[in-house]
């Protein structure tokens, strides 16, 4: 429960005057925090980086409720919807090397605000305006990328890899090409023991039904993946979300550690521990989106004692100051903007926010120019080049495939077990007047669940991995048509062998034609319809970007295609407005492939004397042109192949288009 902060203001009001002239000298203290920069730059060899941000305002729209006729005319843009609300009120601030500086405030203060803005992430709907510099100097997003690292509060990981391979992979794309393969593995090494990983470098990071790391161990990952390269600012959001008390104080350990490295470190807290607090160099309180304290974190009370509100002797500093600035249970949302105020006013008034206003404004700011920005000016988007990009992404995503045998097992029996079905439904049937129809039905069978078997199956190919696509993508690690490709390859193997096998299990128990020609179309086809299928599944997980919508959906797009496939429909009878999905439908393409393949030379039938005893036909002639298949020869097969494969072609762009177009909007 909130304390009554009634009593509190009123003595404030009582002794404001006297209060004032009680500044906060804290000068000698400040100055001993942060080392010099030439002292960081001699004893790292790196330029260190001061990042300083100078009158941020930041707007965004609100959402207002559009009536009807308003949605509908969704070209006119109104008053009432571009409405915009200031959530950073003109806010100042400096992060020096050497520190640590936490943000804190409480749920709304603009915390998170102000760190998207300084790592230009998430700005799709703001509207900035203010100066940020790192040492003096303005950057592009890429060029900020290239000095810095972003620990997020989320940890996404790859899950079928261990902890040394996936900081492996990380030091070949993210380190370039400056450094030798001796050299990244030696720097993984570096890491490994820097973040206290030795343990569980050879676990995996997570598998079904194995043991996988612990939540500290992850959140350790994520800084360790993000100080391979050695950045000269860490920005770290909630580094403590999810973690008890005692792993927390280890991961403030770590960045405190990199600090002393002459690393400047910002991180967003919400209200964290008396344990964790005491790690905080530098802290910058916000609410009501202003700065409302900018120092020492260890003078944090002192400033809220001057202003009349002294903290209880055992209390958490942290949990009294966000305490101090947010609304009390027995106040009005007047009382604590007015207490917000005054205790932003008491700081505004001390020696340190000048010392503060200096190194923001002042000839200390000017004078770190000097020291520039030429290591992050010059270099290419990527580290590593395209070549070495595919390489890497391909052996993971090998990998994870075989490192699921479970899911490769599932598919072989469900594979297996429908050709089986198939196969004894039609086993050894003969051909003769009464079979006709039942082949007819097998090869339609055969292209059908070609598609069906690895249609659905192979959606998660790209959903389940989607969420570590799109953060290593906005990190600019590799680009999307590797990450594309890779994937492909890996994959491709399985839908060659598996449509193989199930193609050969009911071709010899059928007792169809018996020539080896025969059998490699029968089969090329069953692999051709799997990967068309595979396409499609790919374009469907690539757009809709979620398991759930994506077999919602393709249903809607599949089912259609089987309906003029040639086998429920004939293709004679069709009304003309529906004659030109025969033409766009790949299952006909592959059942009158199927067809060619044998009845193409079939001679009489026995039994087929007259047309009452075989209503399809007596020949194989007769039984195509009957499907209204009229073309009789290998060079139509060969026509069929060419469709099949240039619309699997065509699927895959699409799917590589929407994903390009998901890593677009995710930046």
């Amino acid at each position: 429960m909130r304390r009554n902060n009634g009593a509190r203001m009123s003595s404030f009001k009582s002794q404001r005057d006297s209060s004032r002239s009680d500044r906060l000298n804290t000068a000698e203290e400040l100055t001993t925090i942060v080392p010099d920069m030439p002292d960081i730059e001699e004893s790292t060899g790196k330029t260190p980086k001061v990042l300083i941000w100078k009158n941020l305002f930041v707007t965004v729209p609100i959402i207002n409720k559009q009536s009807f006729k308003e949605k509908i005319q969704f070209w006119k843009k109104t008053d009432k919807t571009m409405q915009r609300r200031e959530v950073l009120h003109g806010v100042s601030g400096v992060a020096e090397p050497g520190e640590i500086l936490a943000i804190m405030g409480e749920s709304g203060a603009g915390k998170t605000t102000l760190m998207n803005v300084l790592t230009q992430r998430n700005l799709k709907t703001l509207e900035v305006d203010g100066e940020i510099t790192v040492n003096g100097e303005d950057l592009t997003k890429q060029e900020l990328q290239r000095m810095s690292s972003y620990v997020q509060q989320t940890d996404i990981f790859m899950n079928n890899v261990t902890v040394k391979e996936h900081l492996m992979f990380n030091a070949r794309l993210r380190m370039g090409r400056r450094y030798s393969a001796a050299q990244k593995k030696a720097r993984v090494e570096e890491v490994v023991q820097q973040m206290n990983l030795v343990g569980c470098q050879d676990t995996m990071i997570g598998q079904r039904f194995e043991k996988s790391i612990s939540l500290g161990e992850k959140k350790r990952l994520a800084f360790a993946i993000e100080i391979l390269t050695d950045p000269s600012i860490l920005f770290c959001d909630e580094p403590t979300s999810g973690l008890d008390a005692f792993m927390a104080k280890q991961v403030l350990k770590a960045l405190r550690d990199l600090a002393e490295q002459g690393k400047t470190i910002i991180l967003t807290i919400h209200q964290p521990s008396s344990q964790v607090f005491d790690q905080f160099h530098k802290l910058c309180l916000m609410a009501l989106g202003q700065i409302v304290y900018l120092g020492p974190a260890k003078k944090t009370v002192n400033c809220f004692r001057t202003a009349g509100f002294p903290m209880p002797g055992r209390d958490n500093p942290a949990e009294f100051t966000i305490e101090m600035l947010a609304l009390s249970d027995f106040e009005s949302e007047e009382d604590r903007r007015e207490r917000v105020n005054l205790i932003k006013q008491t700081y505004e008034d001390s020696n340190m926010a000048a010392m503060y206003q200096d190194r923001i404004y002042g000839p200390t700011s000017e004078r770190r120019k000097k020291f520039g920005n030429k290591d992050v000016r010059s270099g290419s988007k990527y580290a590593a080049r395209w070549c070495v990009q595919l390489l890497w992404l391909t052996v993971r995503a090998f990998r994870a495939t075989l490192r699921d045998p479970l899911l490769l097992k599932v598919r072989l029996v469900q594979t297996v077990l429908t050709a089986l079905v198939v196969g004894l439904m039609n086993f050894q049937l003969g051909l003769n007047n009464n079979t006709i129809m039942s082949y007819n039905g097998f090869l339609f069978a055969s292209v059908r669940d070609s598609q069906f078997i690895f249609l659905f199956p192979c959606v998660i190919v790209f959903t389940d991995e989607m969420p570590v696509f799109l953060r290593e993508s906005h990190g600019n690690i590799y680009r999307t048509d590797t990450y594309f490709i890779g994937k492909n390859i890996a994959e491709l193997p399985q839908y060659l062998i598996l449509p193989a096998i199930y193609a050969s299990i009911i071709y010899g128990m059928s007792g169809l034609m018996r020539t080896f020609h025969q059998w490699v179309f029968f089969t090329l086809n069953c692999v051709t319809i799997t990967n068309l299928a595979t396409s499609i599944g790919y374009a469907a997980a690539c757009v809709f970007g979620t398991n759930e919508l994506a077999v919602q959906y393709l249903p809607l797009f599949t089912i259609p295609m089987l309906v003029f496939g040639g086998f429920f429909a004939n293709l004679k009878t069709l009304p003309w407005y529906f004659v030109p999905f025969e033409y766009i439908s790949w299952i006909r393409y592959g059942y009158e492939t199927n067809m060619i393949n044998m009845w193409k030379d079939m001679g009489d039938i026995k039994g087929c004397d007259d047309k009452v005893a075989c209503p399809f036909g007596s020949n194989g002639t007769q039984i195509l042109d009957e499907a209204a298949f009229y073309h009789h020869t290998y060079g139509r097969i060969a026509i069929n192949f060419g469709y099949l494969l240039c619309l699997g072609l065509a699927f895959r762009m699409v799917a590589l288009f929407a994903l390009f177009l998901r890593a677009r909007l995710n930046r």
